[in-house]
């Protein structure tokens, strides 16, 4: 299992997973996304890492890590997109290895995500790997009519490193 730099050739992949309902509701997004527009969208986020996830050289989910390099801060996101690959750890050493990558490699101060209060699988892989909840984001996405709140969530990197 690693982590590596998202090629091109992966995007159809990428675009195929953000098309399914389940992930679609999970990340809460609203509307189709086609693959020119993801590419062009790529292209216009200068401070983002967009990262694959391999297990035995499939891809099989992605890392999206936004930096603020003025405040030593990174917004995670990580979805395994491959159903055959859920609840396999997949997601967890997944996420090992980007902790590591970002306060180690990447010399980040803090990490934090966002994660919809019924992604209880989600929710519980973060608490394990010690990530703390800051509070909730209520009503603060709004999907097929319904608002959903959102839990927030971070790890200082003197944190991660009493962790591991």
């Amino acid at each position: 299992m690693c982590i590596r730099k998202q090629e091109p050739s992966q995007y159809i992949n990428t675009i195929n997973w953000l098309s399914n309902k389940q992930i679609q509701r999970s990340f809460g997004i609203t509307k189709e996304v086609k693959l020119n527009e993801h590419i062009e969208w790529l292209s216009k986020q200068p401070n983002t890492e967009f990262l694959s996830i391999l297990n035995n050289g499939l891809h099989v989910g992605n890392i999206v890590l936004d930096f603020n390099e003025r405040h030593e801060s990174v917004f995670l996101q990580i979805y395994i997109g491959d159903f055959n690959c859920r609840g396999k750890g997949i997601g967890s050493q997944a996420m090992k290895i980007a902790l590591k990558y970002i306060f180690v490699d990447k010399q980040m101060h803090r990490v934090h995500l966002k994660v919809f209060e019924d992604n209880v699988p989600a929710i519980n892989l973060y608490e394990k790997l010690g990530f703390i909840k800051e509070g909730t984001e209520r009503d603060s996405h709004k999907m097929d009519g319904i608002f959903r709140n959102q839990l927030l969530y971070s790890m200082l990197s003197s944190e991660w490193k009493r962790e591991y």
